[in-house]
């Protein structure tokens, strides 16, 4: 796989950090065009090539999050970073790119992404990446009442405290509320199911939701009353999200819809295949996650 060289690559990170830290971190978009909404691309550079092809010309692309690891392919992730950056550079104001959980150190160094740079004799890159990872938005929300992050809605009690999560952040330890939303799940599951969930990821109490915690972060699985509470206080109907490969599809009363696109996890959750979200009418209200438009890569 050819690469641009590590000099331009380097120049090309540097530049796109300067815009991410100049973006909030909860970016709200009046779109004037059609919007596609892509998760979990994980490596597939192949898809991703696709997707800016197909709908580059025509449409706002929000990126969910997971970009790098588990790639299908040796230097996937680099890879699929490299064009993501260059659409960024190109179009960055129809270009939003969110971080996930995986463009933390402490998952990538487990899943692949480290390796590939060590393969590819990139080792200058890691730090450029770790900091241009931490200048990442985190949130983003549409007029007609869509609010799309990676992970899940976080324990917040005032839209106030999504607006001032601060840039920077390289440990998701560091923040719980950006710790929540590249890690929450929703369960459907019965109490007892959760509970057992509980117990495997060695929590350490019960209350409500079932919260787990790990290295000073606090994650939760919540239920479809914390959902439509939060999504009330933020005043949206439909969450578009990723993460949670084996929940693909539609959630709580299909409000909440979980995409993949990367063809690794094809055969996971209650929609196969890899797909992206088009809300085709940006000024159309959406009630339902159904108002938008699977498409499959």
């Amino acid at each position: 796989m050819k690469y641009m060289s590590d000099k331009e690559f380097l120049d090309m990170i540097v530049k796109a950090t300067d815009i991410f830290a100049g973006e909030p971190n909860f970016i709200e978009i009046v779109p004037d065009k059609s919007c596609v909404f892509i998760s979990d691309l994980h490596g597939d550079y192949e898809n991703t090539e696709k997707i800016i092809k197909k709908y580059g010309s025509n449409y706002i692309l929000v990126f969910l999050g997971d970009y790098v690891d588990r790639a299908i392919e040796r230097g996937g992730s680099i890879k699929t970073l490299e064009l993501l950056l260059q659409r960024k550079l190109e179009k960055p104001k129809e270009t939003i790119i969110l971080r996930g959980n995986h463009e933390f150190k402490e998952v990538f160094r487990v899943y692949g992404f480290l390796e590939e740079l060590g393969l590819e004799v990139m080792h200058n890159l890691q730090a450029p990446f770790e900091k241009m990872f931490s200048q990442l938005p985190y949130i983003v929300g549409t007029d007609n009442g869509l609010l799309g992050l990676h992970g899940g809605l976080p324990n917040i009690f005032s839209i106030d405290q999504l607006y001032d999560i601060p840039k920077g952040v390289y440990s998701r330890a560091d923040d719980w509320r950006i710790s929540q939303i590249v890690w929450n799940d929703h369960s459907t599951a019965t109490l007892s199911a959760q509970i057992e969930m509980f117990d495997r990821f060695n929590s350490q109490g019960l209350s409500g939701n079932v919260e787990r915690g790990a290295a000073g972060m606090s994650m939760l699985f919540y239920d479809k009353h914390f959902f439509d509470e939060k999504m009330k206080l933020l005043g949206k109907n439909v969450l578009v999200r990723g993460h949670d490969k084996d929940a693909k599809g539609y959630s709580y009363d299909n409000r909440l819809l979980t995409i993949f696109s990367s063809r690794i996890y094809s055969d996971y959750g209650k929609i196969k295949g890899a797909y992206v979200a088009v809300m085709e009418d940006p000024q159309k209200e959406l009630k339902s996650a159904l108002d938008l438009k699977i498409e499959k890569l």
